[in-house]
């Protein structure tokens, strides 16, 4: 039981350095690009403050899902977009476009589980599991449809990469979606095969965060 504290409160430590680091780049940056800057203090306010943002609807983010959601926001707008990894470092979009539908995949794959676990959905977990890969299959496609929008009407440069044409780039992107909500659903899917059956274990406490919360 001691190790399980342990373990929740080093996450507890990791999200509140995150958070810092969040807080002081959306300073900076509301400086010197005021949009990415409001973007990641709104991201700071939605994640830190889920019940003032849903209007009570959701009481609290449990602890896991806020870490996931701070570490998207530091690799998609702190570090992508601040430190400009997109432009200067070959392939970080690549990772981006992976680790964010894995985390996605993670986070949808829980709820369908908790859902399922509570006896608000009866379908068996495989065939929902692949509804959330489709899921976040189809974010990642409406993103490259924003970027195309954005290029064409507002002359952004938002598709392509330092390693592909625009095309490639998009297809390339799209299989890296797939495969990251591929290995979020699977990652869920080992811990209810693992940890399913066991009522002490941190999956049933988590599942149960999530219908207490949402």
């Amino acid at each position: 039981m001691s190790n399980k504290k342990d373990v929740l409160a080093r996450r507890r430590k990791i999200v509140a350095i995150l958070r810092g680091i969040v807080l002081v780049t959306g300073i900076y940056q509301i400086i010197n690009e005021p949009l990415v800057g409001l973007a990641i203090l709104l991201s700071l306010v939605a994640i830190s403050f889920p019940a003032f943002v849903s209007r009570g609807r959701i009481k609290a983010m449990p602890l896991e899902f806020e870490l996931i959601l701070f570490i998207m926001v530091v690799l998609q707008l702190v570090i992508g977009e601040t430190l400009n990894f997109y432009d200067h470092v070959p392939y970080y979009d690549k990772l981006v476009h992976f680790m964010l539908p894995f985390f996605l995949g993670f986070i949808a794959a829980m709820f369908a589980y908790t859902m399922q676990a509570t006896g608000s959905l009866k379908a068996s977990l495989v065939p929902t599991m692949f509804v959330v890969v489709m899921v976040a299959l189809g974010i990642g496609a409406i993103w490259e449809i924003i970027e195309y929008l954005s290029d064409v009407f507002l002359g952004t440069y938002l598709q392509g990469s330092l390693t592909a044409s625009p095309l490639v780039d998009t297809m390339n992107d799209m299989i890296f979606d797939l495969a990251g909500g591929i290995f979020g659903a699977l990652l869920v899917l080992r811990y209810v095969k693992r940890d399913g059956k066991n009522k002490k274990s941190r999956l049933r406490a988590l599942a149960q965060e999530i219908k207490n919360d949402f």
